[in-house]
């Protein structure tokens, strides 16, 4: 009978590994995810994980937001008269950028 060819890439899962998936209580940076690294279970939980709860809050604030575009609109309207007035544009994005 042939030899089957076995590939270094592909690994069992550990039994603990498992049990954690299966309790949804595997974290990232845990000793059990690095044993059940290049097993094709860890990278299914991975993505489900990610896709469940890497989306679920946003860093967005609303105040933030307006205040930021009262601000460039601010920027906006001074560069707009000054260049008009003097002939010369100065760029205040920056400034919105780092205020923001």
């Amino acid at each position: 009978m042939a030899k089957v060819r076995t590939s270094p890439y592909r690994q069992p899962p550990t039994p603990e590994g498992l049990r954690a998936i299966e309790e949804g209580t595997l974290d990232y940076f845990d000793p059990e995810m690095y044993s059940n690294f290049n097993t094709e279970v860890l990278e299914e939980y991975l993505e489900e994980k990610t896709r469940t709860e890497g989306f679920g809050s946003t860093t967005w604030k609303w105040d933030q937001i307006l205040l930021g575009l009262v601000i460039g609109i601010l920027f906006a309207v001074i560069n707009q008269y000054v260049g008009l007035k003097v002939g010369t544009i100065v760029s205040g994005s920056w400034y919105v950028a780092y205020l923001t």
